[in-house]
């Protein structure tokens, strides 16, 4: 419960007390009926916040909510950061992810590419915070999806190399939920072999190079949030899977389809 309501509710109900008590006359001095509304105070904030309204529990919300989103989502460990925590708005097995909620998974890619494949849907609403979509990390490599000030990113980094793509939002027919009930199609490719990097956005292809080998054998996936920073999606997880890069030319058909080759 916001502790603003708890906090009003208790001073209400400690004052009516203390006119009660000095109507009767069992308080009698300004030191009396200070000391008597500091202990009235904290016992009511204590009984509306703790009983009356009992802290949820955490590990039973996080298990209904697995149960409620689809399946490639479960595969996901899932954290929560807030104290007053609400859970997050499930819509036909989407999940929304915002600070409160931290979904991550270990993978061992063991290949020298592969697509990230994945159904989002914003809920900006014209924010100007950096908002993270994917994000891993492993082995000195890291990969790095997000939108900032209008624009779409993706970018990777190892040996001390960067390599990126962006695209304005304007460009690539984005959906948001102030505006639309559809889905973002986004997957992003990374082929070391090839050198190449692919960023496609509803349809929408950008291709760019990268002269350094992303190593992801043992690495943490996040969705929806970055561990290094505050910046949080603020949108709906719908669907991802991860899998086995075919050539770029023809990789919207994929040779392999697992979310996670050994």
């Amino acid at each position: 419960m916001d502790a603003r309501i708890v906090g009003a509710v208790a001073f209400i109900l400690s004052f009516v007390i203390l006119i009660l008590l000095r109507k009767y006359e069992y308080v009698n001095t300004p030191v009396e009926f200070i000391a008597l509304l500091s202990a009235i105070l904290g016992i009511i904030s204590y009984l509306i916040s703790h009983i009356i309204f009992p802290t949820p529990n955490y590990e039973k919300l996080k298990e209904d909510i697995i149960q409620e989103i689809n399946e490639s989502l479960r595969k996901f460990n899932m954290n929560i950061k807030c104290t007053e925590f609400k859970k997050p708005i499930v819509k036909d097995g989407a999940v929304y992810i915002d600070k409160c909620v931290i979904m991550y998974t270990e993978l061992n890619l063991s290949s020298y590419g592969y697509v990230i494949d994945l159904k989002f849907r914003s809920n900006w609403k014209n924010s100007d915070n950096k908002h993270t979509i994917v994000f891993m990390t492993g082995n000195g490599s890291e990969l790095y999806l997000y939108e900032y000030k209008g624009f779409i990113y993706f970018v990777t980094k190892s040996e001390g190399k960067i390599s990126g793509l962006y695209s304005p939002i304007k460009e690539l027919n984005w959906v948001d939920e102030s505006f639309g009930t559809g889905w973002n199609e986004i997957k992003v490719l990374w082929n070391s072999k090839e050198g190449k990097i692919w960023l496609e956005v509803n349809g929408i292809k950008i291709i760019g190079k990268i002269d350094s080998n992303l190593n992801f054998k043992k690495s943490k996936l996040y969705l929806g949030s970055c561990p290094y920073e505050n910046s949080y999606a603020e949108g709906y997880f719908d669907r991802i899977m991860i899998y086995k890069a075919a050539d770029p030319a023809d990789f919207s058909k994929p040779t392999v389809k697992k979310f996670n080759s050994t």
